[in-house]
């Protein structure tokens, strides 16, 4: 290993030796809390080693009613239905509105094929059990056939397997210079994935107690380190050159030297900055086995704190266990001793005379298995003397006092949560909607914190891949993007491309692509929107809309379209469709039909009205014809009215025939200049003269231009002569 290695490894193995003294008891705390909080009754984590061990001794029971998890699983579960949500807004250099909606389709995308919400889901388990839970961004190609790159987010299934920076500032860890990530792998599994490296990781690295490698196992680590390149941001001049940039800000490591030393001449503004730079090493025991440039501007990890704090010098970490961990031993201390305590009595025997026992023991011996009608007893004895009736002992009774324990170890549970009965699933005596939100409201106030975090790591996580995106998706190609709704679009990026966004997503015009996206130009901020998801939103919004119909079903003809839309019932979608088609333009909030075409609709229609009269009374001509053969009494009458009947059926069928093929022809004729209309009213608003009075000469059947010619001729005969004046030689009317 070279020099510059051998320094790199031994930086890393500084900075792991800092962070491992600033978390060991964060770390230790974290064991005993996730396995307190994971307790049952098989590992017994609940309870220390040697007092079960005391109570083995005496046939007490250990027993554990796991209290801790059901109060942990109410918020994990809640976080699960109330994702927190990428929200892009733009902030200037270009960029638009509809730029970032481009942009938070790209990041669901990337959600969508890394499984994201298990990464959350598994990061927000952590966070709320042990106190601390972890996101991480990698690249990596979707198959063997592309040479174009995927973003994913993955979960990081151990937290202990990731070290920090101790000095970063900065809640979301946005400011970390290093980072660690590690993972064991048995030697065989290391040599056959590392060939080249077989046999060339030492162990030991570190010494005995060396933590990076063992005997065992082989710890290969990435290390991420952040080192600021220094750069100069400039300000570009307007109209300078056509190569270079028209106005605005340059960084001078983005053009040539030439450029910078003709800026620094004209003494344009500038101030020195920095760039950052991630630098990323796998390291094995005492090997470099990879190395890369990351190309984003943050180290990709995202934490996932519950609560931590500074106290002495010395961090903490915790999660919602912690606080719970006294009341939940009481509570199985109680359990415990109540059933040692009602195990220990005895059973309920018979008590009486000893005469009535030894004459009559088999019925009592067997008085609680079998069903007798009768238990005999002896009156008196040898003596005459009178004997006790035979009686059972009070049964086993809980004392109060163990009652009253449990009761006070499960309140306390309670308070120490900030979860209370109703909270927990109870019913409660709330009954409209404003009260139940209510008390809703009182459990997210003591555990909104654990939300608000992964708000915040999300966010942050946003950050990334607003930073990230141009790096990676950094040559043209067609993207499918997802809607809110999970609706699938496309868009072709374009780096070169002149703007932000080009073109219209919701109409497809080119393979249906609908807009280009560039994703250089503008600069975004990220929110995280918290809230229930879309699916829930939607059942919500249906439930709404119901009582809205109920109570006003005139709007059913008027929005029942986007009532059924909301459904999630079968063929709610085809229904929606279906009304749509009946509302009215202005309804729909589109413009009507130009009055040219409406006219020529009206016209349409009153043809079709003159044909369907037409039928109408050759319809009649044959029902008269009939009625007139059944009067007819003699042969020679009724055969001429069957041919009179057979003419007039063959004449009715003629003019259905030619009436139909004319009204279709015209119809065709009708949608074809309607839409030759259109279009040449949106590429040449003048050739729709000419096309308006093509058609016009087709429905009066002769050319119209030269009746044109003929009115405008008599509107001019019809005008009055305008009246004549005399000037005088100045010009002045006489």
């Amino acid at each position: 290993m070279n020099r510059a290695d051998t320094k790199i490894v031994d930086e890393a193995k500084e900075r792991f030796t800092y962070c491992e003294e600033w978390e060991t008891q964060f770390r230790t705390n974290y064991k005993n809390d996730m396995k307190f909080a994971e307790g049952d009754s098989y590992n017994g984590w609940q309870w220390t080693a040697s007092y079960v061990n005391d109570r083995n001794k005496e046939g007490a029971p250990s027993l554990t009613i796991n209290k801790v998890r059901q109060h942990n699983l109410q918020i994990v579960n809640d976080a699960r239905q109330n994702k927190p949500q990428i929200r892009i807004q733009p902030v200037a250099d270009g960029a638009s509105k509809e730029a970032a909606l481009v942009f938070e389709g790209v990041c669901r995308h990337i959600e969508y094929i890394s499984d994201a919400q298990t990464a959350y889901d598994t990061a927000t388990y952590h966070q709320v059990y042990g106190g601390i839970g972890y996101l991480r961004i990698v690249t990596e190609y979707p198959d063997t056939e592309s040479f174009d790159q995927e973003i994913y987010i993955r979960r990081v299934h151990d937290p202990l397997s990731v070290y920090l920076d101790p000095d970063i500032q900065m809640y979301d860890g946005s400011d970390a210079r290093y980072a660690f990530i590690f993972k064991n792998m048995r030697p065989k599994q290391f040599d056959d994935k590392y060939p080249k490296w077989k046999g060339r990781v030492g162990y030991d690295v570190l010494g005995a107690d060396d933590d990076w490698s063992n005997k065992e196992n082989v710890r290969v680590a990435e290390y991420f380190r952040r080192s600021d390149i220094n750069d100069a941001l400039m300000e570009m001049p307007a109209n300078l050159h056509p190569d270079m940039p028209q106005g605005g800000m340059v960084k001078r490591s983005e053009i040539t030297p030439e450029w910078a030393s003709a800026l620094d001449e004209m003494k344009v503004r500038s101030r020195p900055i920095k760039q950052p730079k991630i630098e990323w090493y796998k390291i094995a025991g005492d090997q470099i086995i990879e190395r890369g440039v990351w190309p984003g501007s943050y180290i990709p990890i995202a934490r996932v704190v519950g609560e931590e704090t500074i106290i002495d010098g010395r961090l903490d970490r915790k999660g919602h266990t912690r606080a719970l961990m006294d009341a939940q031993r009481m509570y199985n201390y109680w359990s415990s001793s109540a059933v040692e305590h009602v195990a220990l009595q005895t059973k309920t025997p018979w008590v009486g005379p000893m005469e009535t026992f030894e004459e009559f023991g088999q019925y009592y011996e067997n008085a609680n298995l079998e069903n007798r009608a009768f238990l005999p007893h002896k009156s008196y004895d040898d003596q005459n003397r009178k004997l006790d009736q035979p009686t059972k002992v009070m049964p086993p009774v809980m004392p109060n006092a163990y009652m009253q324990g449990m009761e006070t170890a499960a309140n306390e549970l309670l308070m120490a949560s900030g979860q209370y009965q109703a909270e927990m699933g109870e019913p409660g005596n709330e009954r409209s909607g404003t009260a139940i939100n209510a008390r809703q409201r009182q459990s997210d106030n003591a555990t909104y914190h654990y939300v608000d975090h992964l708000s915040q790591s999300i966010r942050y996580l946003g950050r990334q891949l607003i930073d990230l995106i141009p790096h990676i998706y950094d040559t043209p190609r067609v993207l499918r993007i997802l809607g809110e709704d999970g609706t699938e679009k496309h868009v072709k990026l374009d780096p070169n491309a002149k703007k932000a966004i080009d073109g219209d997503l919701d109409h497809p015009t080119d393979a249906d692509v609908g807009a280009i996206f560039n994703p250089n130009i503008g600069k975004y901020d990220v929110v995280a929107d918290i809230g229930p998801a879309y699916a829930t939103k939607r059942q919500e919004a249906f439930s709404g809309y119901l009582q809205i119909m109920q109570r006003s079903p005139d709007l059913m003809a008027k929005a029942g379209d986007i009532f059924f839309s909301q459904s999630d019932m079968p063929g709610a979608e085809a229904l929606a469709d279906r009304l749509q088609k009946f509302l009215p333009p202005q309804i729909l909030d589109e413009k009507g039909p130009d009055p040219q075409v409406l006219q020529l609709q009206q016209q349409m229609q009153t043809m079709h009205q003159a044909a369907t009269q037409t039928l109408q009374q050759a319809g009649q001509q044959v029902k008269d014809l009939q009625q007139q053969l059944a009067d007819k009494q003699h042969e020679s009458d009724r055969k001429d009215a069957e041919v009179k009947l057979k003419m007039a059926q063959m004449h009715f069928d003629q003019v259905q025939a030619t009436t139909t093929a004319r009204f279709n022809q015209q119809l065709e004729e009708y949608k074809a200049q309607t839409a030759r209309m259109a279009a040449a009213a949106a590429a040449d608003p003048a050739m729709m003269k000419v096309l308006l009075r093509e058609l016009g000469s087709h429905v009066v059947q002769m050319p119209i231009v030269p009746l044109m010619k003929e009115h405008a001729v008599s509107d001019q005969e019809m005008q009055p002569e305008p009246e004549t004046t005399t000037t005088n030689g100045k010009g002045q009317a006489a």
